[in-house]
């Protein structure tokens, strides 16, 4: 990260731990003008392509620039940014922020199983060598899943 990114991420930080308390929105409009990111005026552009491109840019730039900001937040200063929707970003509340880390982590598994379950019994054939292989494999993850369900409850 550049000097000035890293700045302009310092001062935003600042301002949020100053400002913003527990459970307060922090709206994207806030957050792209501290950052210095603009929407993009169809006019400037001479194609729809051209001023599509610089949308996604400004969305792209603006995504890292949450990412390192949720980061810094959570490593340095002990905070999540939660996203709301169409809205913002939320700090969590402490005393909410161990369970809804839980319920993301089994959230994403589940994701992650559903996902798993469709690669790995949706296979074109293969000869029997590969099919012994692949049964290994797959007897290794049901025994992992069924750990994993049974500590989720």
């Amino acid at each position: 990260m550049s000097e000035e990114k890293e700045a302009i991420l310092d001062g935003v930080i600042e301002e949020i731990i100053s400002n913003y308390a527990d459970g307060t929105l922090i709206p994207h409009e806030w957050l792209k003008k501290k950052c210095g990111l603009t929407m993009p005026d169809f006019k400037d552009y001479g194609s729809v392509s051209d001023f599509l491109e610089a949308v996604q840019l400004q969305q792209f730039s603006y995504m890292s620039f949450i990412d390192s900001l949720r980061w810094e937040l959570i490593e340095k200063w002990n905070m999540w940014l939660k996203n709301e929707r169409g809205e913002g970003y939320v700090i969590l509340n402490p005393k909410d922020q161990v369970s809804f880390g839980y319920d993301r982590f089994n959230d994403g598994l589940k994701r992650l199983i559903k996902e798993t379950n469709l690669i790995m019994n949706n296979v074109r054939a293969v000869n029997g060598e590969q099919q012994a292989k692949d049964n290994d494999l797959r007897a290794k993850y049901a025994a992992m899943r069924m750990m994993l369900e049974t500590i989720r409850r």
